[in-house]
């Protein structure tokens, strides 16, 4: 009991290999989505959507890649597939 308690101990602290996930999902434009915007809409950023993502370093909902910039996980997915 005590091997098997410790071995789980151990995994708990193991890295994550998060690379899978560092790829973004591949988004295309969808033209009759952006018609539906209103005209003269008052974006934060003129031509950007924002959009609001959680804390990040909170896997599996935002956390940054292995190049500490870009942003990764199911928030910044749906941000993705949104804009």
């Amino acid at each position: 009991m005590t091997l098997v308690l410790s071995a789980f101990a151990m995994s708990a602290y193991a890295a994550l290999d998060l690379r899978a996930n560092e790829q973004p999902l591949p988004v295309t434009r969808d033209p009759q989505a952006i018609a539906k915007i209103p005209p003269g809409y008052r974006f934060v950023e003129p031509g950007t959507l924002t959009v609001a993502i959680s804390a990040l370093n909170s896997p599996p909902l935002a956390l940054l890649a292995s190049d500490n910039r870009t942003r990764i996980g199911s928030d910044p997915d749906m941000a993705r597939l949104l804009a």
